[in-house]
């Protein structure tokens, strides 16, 4: 009696602890495949129509994004995470340009590799991404990045300690020729800026 009443409180914290490493693991796991998913809509967006390369709408990208809180779906995006797209082109002088940079979510979080207009001029904005394997726009295809900040709630006791936060990324590039001026709201929708 005397060893199971030392030993059961270390094996049920082992235990607990074992089932936050899998929830926070399967969490990550979610979160980046809903950085993926709206990477590779939002890389889909447009097409070639017989007048040349169509603009992309604010309605589209707004579609894209709620595409990745339906994905997320009893993560309480609205109140705990935040999808920040982002479009990264290259400027007039072949440097790296955040063009636009569209959000969701209620989570105060700024993207952690730059903001709208970033780069707009010069060459000395690196890209986008972690410094190791940054994400670079070719002329005239840009890059559609996607970051997902998410406040992760611990299942168990161990929220008193922290509620860590999970930032995943995902890039893909524009799949079909698109006209890059401007994003177009000739329906004036909402625009889902980053403010």
């Amino acid at each position: 009696m005397v060893e199971l009443a030392l030993a059961l409180p270390l094996f049920l914290l082992m235990i607990m602890g074992l089932a936050e490493l899998c929830h926070y693991a399967l969490m990550k796991q979610r979160l980046s495949q809903i950085a993926l998913q709206v990477a590779d809509n939002a890389g889909r967006l447009g097409s070639v129509e017989l007048a040349g390369p169509q603009r992309l709408t604010e309605a589209q990208v707004n579609d894209v994004l709620l595409g990745g809180t339906v994905a997320g779906e009893g993560l309480d995006f609205a109140h705990r995470g935040r999808i920040i797209l982002s479009s990264l082109e290259q400027n007039t002088d072949k440097g790296q340009w955040i063009h636009w940079q569209r959000c969701r979510g209620g989570l105060d979080h700024r993207s952690s590799y730059g903001v709208e207009n970033a780069g707009a001029e010069g060459t000395s904005f690196p890209g986008m991404g972690p410094s190791d394997s940054r994400i670079l726009a070719d002329a005239d295809r840009p890059a559609m990045f996607v970051e997902v900040a998410y406040r992760h709630e611990p299942l168990t006791f161990l929220n008193l300690l922290s509620s860590p936060m999970i930032v995943e990324i995902a890039a893909m590039p524009a799949r079909v020729e698109r006209d890059l001026t401007r994003l177009d709201n000739g329906t004036d929708v909402n625009v889902s800026r980053c403010v």
